[in-house]
């Protein structure tokens, strides 16, 4: 059997029977061994650990020999429902998978007289077993549901083990057994240990995969046989054998054909589990968070233990211990040799020391709180030296909300100012990211600020113009292993379906981004696809010339239509989802009734690449392109021409009508431009030019906005009520293929031939409106301390953009080389650039023109203003530190002391004191007035890198390369403190 990239591995869910990633574990033969002599057995752990699968294999293999066995689900028959109900929702499961729903039914009606548990036990033995000879097996999934059941259910267990205990008096009852599983403890489901069955049961053990289990992975990750076992083998490392992780990883190494080493596994695997998107999303690590977060224990004591455990302590394995339960049933940990572990390294890593910090509650933090309340102010003096030039406002801001905290409960303010102190060092961290072109660690950064629900959010313009410039699409969905044709949202918005040249169909859950099904049966690339107005069933047309039609709710094929003798170029249902239209190569367009899979009508069409159809809102009216580059307007009901459409000078690729029906949008690949047509009138309305390359079309559901995909990588938004262009959406792929918008209006997606799917949100202006050239990731940019401006550069440029509007406000061309760095004044008016041409020069931002240029005998390096900018401060290579005078524009002192590179200068706010940083590991503070050093500060063992003052000029913060920060007092240079910080790698801490 040829082996599938898409569909070896399967993630989450159950197996089918005979899945070809589906691993035997000890668990397959000691659960179908006790079953088949009797004896009851049950499976409790965590979720994703293959118990469902493990059940379906093992019923199937039980039927197969003879066994009667009955499934049930009980999430099936609910949870709001009455004791009565229940027994006989579970009793109706087994009659109708055993074909004895009417006896069972009768049996029940006529015992009304016994209580609803005597009657399920009379009905089993009486109706069910009589009925055969043969052994009946009684399979329980999902047991841990009766834990919500509004009864309570031990008499139901009672129930199980009189079963068990009456075979002594009964043969009959030796021919019936029970297998229960789910996420639960046996003490979580009776307490009475004087009743409950599972003392008197076989529990089976399902454990994670062993190294020699899993080896039957290797087939699904298409490699030669020993670099497979190697990769398989690095992803043990990580997953210690987890099911769901395992298949998760493999399926992804199979999906990757670059993927050839442990460091390949490794990156993947940071990808999929240690990003802060994947943190948030992942089912598995969301499922384990909750079940810890949300338990029905105290939290600091179910955290604390789980501390001790991540330590490696030694913790004993108790199962009267609820919390030591719950960490078994959340998947966190295991145990081994009688002691908990944790599971593995990927839980290890995302639920690590910091984790649990983070997550101690309000009470339990509070006493290492109080520990730090004195130096609360001190602390955010120091934070606040992380920030850039950009986040002065930001500081501003939080000063002033600190203040009206005053009044405020002291402990409440501490909890504010630390998420304060935590935004603007993750702003700095921010800036860092984006200047290194680290667009992953910028949305990690930017994500972890958005407020939780009752949270003041404290993001300010900064925050959004970084999450402008890093999200010009939502999120990407990736997994075709070709160009994506072609996409279609399900009616509800809930689903995006996706038809790629890799001749596979994917069904997206837009909310988690997962594909939940993969349509597999076309021979070749699926060019359209269109879900029906019911959303339950999608159809594809593809270049084998089939029209394929899906069924959603069951993932499988219904019905192929091969009447076309062409390429099929497009499919479309109609509003009431009666009828479906197809274009094709082969110069016709055909009508098909649905309920007899039957050509209605065939009528001419076009050989052109779009062959494009369009129903009209109302379903009455068909639009066509024709062969000869005319759009033509059927009548379903006459199969009649009511009007044609010319005006394009070649081929028509794309039809579109407005919501309202009154409008149809056509774009042509040869004149380059798109049409917007009166229905009523038969007339062109407008002509929307310069669209170059196969265009593609979609109204929004409100009718107010065309957006226009072309092959030059750009989604257009055109405003067709103000007859203008809204915002021009960067794709960064090469080609978009299809475009549509949700339903709801608020997502536009496209499908692109770089194999993704984007979206953008189209909610508001700002959140679709992008800067049209933006900033290199390699460049160095700097914002204004006014929040109005951004300068970036580009070797020997700088260019300066307008916040507000996104727009580039003018190029600064001068400078002979690559630009060291840049700085603007406090009043946003001056802007000062260095450059290894070994020149400064001062811009003047009013009038946009250079005001002065100080030459250098060596490469330059630093600059800043004063803070009442009548000074200038530069550094360079011969280790010195000049000050000019800008309104003498003249040379006031060279500073000389250091004897390595100068890597920071900073003003105190007051600007009485210079402070300088440099590679010798020391830091000098300079009085400008005098004209001299005021003090030499000791104590680095590191090249200072970045310098800070406190806002009221008492103290200066050094830090570079290292994980140590000097505090100093500036008047008397003694060290306040020494802070330690194994994360912190600082270039820049400038405040304005």
């Amino acid at each position: 059997m040829a082996i599938s990239l898409s569909s070896f591995y399967v993630i989450g869910g159950t197996l089918h029977y005979d899945a070809m990633c589906y691993v035997e574990r000890q668990a397959d033969s000691r659960l179908i061994e006790g079953l088949k002599i009797g004896k009851f057995c049950y499976v409790l752990t965590s979720r994703q650990m293959g118990k469902s699968s493990l059940m379906v294999r093992t019923a199937i293999r039980l039927r197969n020999e003879g066994f009667r066995v009955a499934v049930l689900d009980l999430t099936a028959i609910g949870q709001n429902l009455n004791a009565e109900q229940w027994y006989n929702g579970i009793l109706n499961q087994i009659g109708q998978q055993l074909d004895l729903e009417d006896e069972l039914d009768d049996f029940w009606q006529a015992h009304k007289q016994l209580g609803p548990l005597q009657r399920w036990m009379k009905a089993v033995h009486k109706i069910v077993l009589t009925n055969k000879n043969n052994q009946f097996i009684i399979f329980i999934d999902e047991i841990d549901i009766v834990k919500s059941l509004p009864f309570s259910v031990d008499e139901f267990f009672a129930g199980i083990r009189k079963f068990y205990n009456q075979r002594a008096e009964d043969s009959e009852l030796n021919r019936l057994t029970f297998c229960l599983l789910g996420v639960a403890t046996p003490s979580d489901l009776i307490r009475d240990t004087r009743i409950t069955p599972f003392n008197i049961g076989q529990r089976i053990e399902l454990g994670d995969f062993t190294e020699s289990e899993a080896y039957s992975l290797i087939r699904g990750l298409m490699r030669e046989e020993k670099i497979a076992a190697q990769l398989l083998k690095q992803v043990l490392y990580w997953t210690n054998g987890h099911p769901y992780l395992t298949q998760r990883i493999c399926q992804a190494i199979a999906l990757d054909a670059s993927i050839i080493d442990s460091i390949g596994v490794d990156k993947i695997c940071n990808e999929l589990f240690f990003s802060y998107r994947a943190k948030e999303k992942d089912d598995n690590l969301l499922f384990v968070r909750e079940r810890i977060l949300k338990s029905e224990v105290e939290l600091a004591s179910l955290l604390n233990l789980y501390k001790q455990v991540h330590k490696e302590k030694k913790i004993k394995d108790d199962e009267t211990n609820p919390l030591v339960s719950i960490l078994q049933l959340s998947g966190i940990a295991k145990v081994e040799n009688a002691y908990l572990v944790v599971r593995n390294k990927i839980y290890k890593q995302v639920f690590n020391q910091t984790w649990i910090e983070l997550h101690m509650p309000y009470a339990e933090a509070r006493r290492r709180r109080a520990a730090v309340r004195k130096s609360v102010l001190l602390t955010a003096s120091i934070s606040l030296i992380i920030l850039s030039i950009i986040f002065s406002l930001a500081f501003v801001a939080i000063k002033q909300r600190n203040e009206a905290l005053e009044q405020k409960n002291k402990l409440q303010k501490q909890v504010f100012v630390t998420r304060q102190l935590n935004y603007i060092a993750n702003l700095r961290l921010v800036q860092n990211a984006w200047d290194e072109g680290k667009i992953e660690r910028v949305l990690e950064l930017l994500n972890s600020q958005i407020p939780k629900l009752g949270e003041e959010d404290l993001r300010e313009f900064e925050w959004y113009y970084f999450w402008k410039l890093s999200h010009p699409d939502l999120v990407t969905f990736k997994g075709h292993t070709n160009g994506v044709n072609s996409i279609a949202f399900s009616p509800d918005g809930k689903f995006l379906a996706s038809g790629s040249s890799d001749k596979t169909i994917k069904l997206w859950d837009i909310t988690s981004s997962k594909v939940l099904a993969v349509f597999q049966g076309h021979t070749s690339g699926v060019i359209s696809i269109a879900f029906s107005p019911d959303g339950k069933f999608l159809a594809s047309g593809s270049s084998d010339k089939t029209i394929k039609l899906w069924d959603i709710t069951l993932n499988k094929l219904l019905f192929t239509l091969n009447s076309h003798t062409g390429e099929i170029s497009m499919v479309a249902f109609s509003p009431n989802g009666q009828l479906l239209a197809s274009s094709s190569w082969d110069k016709t367009i055909k009508l098909w009734d649905l309920a007899s899979n039957k050509v209605l009508a065939t009528l001419p069409g076009s050989n052109d690449l779009g062959g494009s159809i369009a129903f009209s809102p109302d379903g009455k009216i068909l639009a066509g392109v024709s062969i000869d580059q005319s759009i033509k307007l059927w009548d379903i009901a006459s199969n009649k021409v009511l009007a044609t459409l010319k005006g394009h000078k070649g081929e028509i690729l794309s039809l579109a009508f407005s919501p309202d029906g009154n409008l149809l949008a056509s774009g042509s690949l040869a004149d380059e431009c798109v049409k917007i047509w009166d229905i009523k009138s038969k007339k062109e309305i407008t002509t929307l030019k310069q669209y170059p390359g196969k265009i593609s079309l979609a109204f929004s559901p409100n009718g107010k906005l065309l957006a226009i995909a072309s092959w030059k990588d750009k989604v257009v938004l055109w405003d067709r009520v103000a007859k203008k262009e809204l915002a021009i959406l960067k794709n960064f792929a090469n080609t978009t293929y299809s475009i549509m918008f949700s339903p709801d209006g608020k997502l536009l997606a496209s499908g692109n031939s770089d194999k993704t799917i984007k979206f953008w949100d189209i909610n508001t202006k700002e959140n679709i409106t992008v800067v049209k050239e933006q900033p290199n990731y390699n460049s160095l940019t700097k914002i204004s301390p006014d929040g109005k401006f951004l300068a970036s550069t580009k070797d020997n440029t700088i260019k300066l953009w307008d916040l507000a509007s996104n727009q580039l406000l003018n190029t600064f061309t001068g400078h002979s080389n690559k630009i060291e760095s840049l700085a603007f004044s406090l009043n946003g008016n001056l802007l000062a650039s260095t450059s290894i041409d070994k020149t400064v020069k001062l811009w003047d931002l009013t009038t946009n023109q250079q005001l002065v240029t100080f030459n250098y005998n060596k490469e330059v390096k630093l600059v800043t203003f004063s803070p009442d900018e009548k000074l200038l401060a530069i550094s360079s290579s011969d280790n010195t530190i000049k000050l000019w005078n800008l309104i003498t524009r003249k040379e006031l002192i060279t500073f000389n002391g250091h004897s390595a590179s100068v890597l920071a200068i900073e003003f105190s706010p007051d600007g009485k004191f210079l402070a300088t940083g440099s590679a010798d590991n020391t830091v000098k503070l300079w009085d400008v007035e005098a004209k001299k050093e005021k003090r030499e500060l000791k104590g680095c063992n590191y090249l200072v890198r970045a310098l800070a003052f406190s806002p009221n000029n008492k103290s200066l913060l050094a830090a570079g390369d290292g994980d140590i920060m000097n505090l100093w007092d500036v008047e008397t240079g003694q060290e306040i403190a020494r802070l330690k910080d194994t994360a912190l790698k600082v270039k820049n801490m400038s405040r304005k």
